[in-house]
């Protein structure tokens, strides 16, 4: 008998005007021990499988009647509210694809930790701190005590991700659904997590259903493979042979795919972005009124670059090494403590915030995680119009709603979904909302943070078909943040590596890339270009 048994999985999703088939027959089987990875484009239908056996689709969703879900013999799929809560985070875990709208925003991390082992173990609130605490050391995130006392917010996007991994194997579960459970990470921390997951795995016999679009991981981490599109599994078979010969031709266009190319020469030779010494600390504080303690966390060391008109310039590294704190501090989006900023020889720190607005249009920003900077309440018509509203730009309705539509077209979007809401949408197609809320206001510079962490295979090699494009029409500028060294390679002219928020290497891509100078750089090359130990 199969740990978990889906018999054509169907949902619906009931919208105003129409009815959506998100997933249509599926069936599939796990067994005790076993990695089923399940993969497809995103928006076809795996995670909203996944989020089905838990019971945690939406109003809008309906399962049909057809459908059976049996777990360790029992048939859940009618399971009462009640009898869910049982179930859930005790039996069967579960890693969401995006922290931020998994981990609540008012409460600390510890306590978060906590609430399921107090719940279905019945510890105490120390002894659930101190398990809490041991889980944190196991997903291996940096200062684990500090980590405790402080709010989702204050930690990065891989720490986050992080956190959900510790939340959801703090009561051993039978079964382990992992949707995306290593997008937001970096390639040294992905190896770590899968490491931690398959030795979970071994040593409570528990069964694993990997939701992901690297193959890579499939390759090496599961025993058999489910391939999805447009809500129906088109093939299944054991990884090996599925690799080996895939028989239908979406399986082989995937099994194809992979970030190629390379960017196009830089004639320019203009700076307009010029950051020298800049330095970003954070004060860091925890315990209790006695036991208060602080330190200070420079999450940004003085760190300098150039980038040049036309140029896209990468920033990789682990998670937590400074990244994205270094991306919005050059856009003044958190307080910088030193340190020069300069577009176009204006300096942007001796900016007040009145005077900031007018360069906002002009440099744009898209975020690691497009769900916690998508408004939930605004349609994705309102999403992207916002911007061109507030700054005065696109003239008569009438044109803004043609500006919408073409940015929408630009990022593979159809105009259908302008209406729709982000909820609607999966992470992959999310992003792709972010994108087109950039480009509408036609900027000259993007900050692009992680753009292309949440998609599919193929949809990335559009999408950096796509900002070439855009970069050779508009003469784009970029900073490329990225921990996929291999969508560095494919877009990037030059690459800096940072540990630590300082910069330990940097130079031309085939320089970094081909011949690392530290070790800290080989390590990230290996873990990007090599097979996962």
């Amino acid at each position: 008998m199969s740990l978990l048994d889906v018999k054509d999985l169907a949902v619906r999703f009931k919208l105003e005007d129409h009815t959506v088939e998100a997933v249509r027959g599926v069936s599939f089987s796990v067994d005790t021990g076993e990695t089923l990875a399940v993969v497809d484009e995103s928006g076809s239908g795996k995670s909203v499988s996944a989020r089905a056996i838990m019971k945690l689709l939406p109003r809008t969703a309906e399962i049909a009647p057809e459908t059976q879900i049996t777990f360790q013999g029992a048939r859940i799929e009618g399971f009462s509210e009640k009898r869910m809560l049982e179930v859930r985070g005790a039996r069967i875990g579960m890693i969401f694809q995006e922290p931020m709208t998994s981990l609540n925003p008012i409460y600390r991390i510890g306590s978060q930790i906590a609430e399921g082992l107090i719940l279905h173990q019945r510890m105490t609130k120390k002894q659930a701190l101190a398990r809490a605490l041991d889980l944190l050391k196991e997903v291996r995130i940096p200062d684990p005590e500090a980590r405790l006392e402080q709010y989702p917010h204050q930690l990065s996007g891989g720490q986050r991700q992080r956190v959900m991994i510790a939340m959801a194997i703090a009561n051993e579960p039978e079964l382990l659904l992992a949707d995306e459970p290593t997008t937001a990470l970096d390639v040294t921390v992905q190896a770590e997590i899968l490491k931690l997951i398959r030795g979970l795995q071994d040593r409570y016999h528990m069964g694993v259903i990997l939701i992901t679009h690297d193959l890579t991981i499939v390759e090496k981490v599961s025993d058999r493979v489910a391939v999805m599109r447009l809500g129906e599994v088109v093939e299944t078979g054991t990884t090996r042979a599925l690799f080996a010969r895939p028989q239908h031709p979406y399986t082989q266009k995937l099994i194809a795919s992979e970030p190629s190319g390379e960017p196009d020469v830089v004639t320019s030779k203009d700076t307009v972005l010029d950051v020298d010494r800049l330095r970003v600390v954070y004060h860091l504080r925890w315990g209790g009124m006695l036991t208060r303690q602080r330190r200070e966390l420079i999450a940004v060391d003085d760190v300098g670059l150039e980038i040049r008109k036309g140029e896209t310039l990468g920033v990789v590294g682990e998670s937590g090494s400074g990244k994205s704190t270094l991306g919005k501090a050059i856009l003044r989006l958190v307080h910088n403590d030193g340190g020069r900023v300069a577009w176009q020889g204006q300096d942007l720190q001796q900016l007040d915030k009145q005077a900031m607005r007018k360069f906002r249009t002009r440099l744009q920003v898209v975020f690691q995680d497009p769900f916690s900077s998508l408004n939930p309440r605004l349609s994705v018509r309102q999403v992207i119009e916002e911007g061109l509203i507030v700054n005065g730009l696109g003239g008569s309705g009438c044109e803004r709603d043609a500006r919408v539509r073409r940015g929408l077209e630009e990022v593979g979007l159809d105009s259908n979904a302008l209406n729709r809401f982000p909820h609607e949408f999966s992470g992959g197609q999310r992003q792709r909302i972010a994108i087109a809320r950039a480009l509408v206001l036609d900027p000259e510079f993007l900050l692009l943070d992680e753009p292309t962490s949440a998609l599919d295979l193929s949809v990335q090699a559009q999408v950096i078909d796509l900002l070439r494009a855009l970069q050779r029409n508009h003469g784009l500028t970029y900073l490329f943040i990225s921990h996929d060294l291999k969508v560095v390679r494919a877009l990037c002219h030059r690459v800096m590596v940072m540990k630590d928020g300082q910069i330990v290497e940097e130079g031309t891509v085939d320089e970094v890339l081909s011949h690392p100078k530290t070790d800290y750089t080989s390590k990230l090359v290996t873990a990007a270009f090599e097979v996962i130990a």
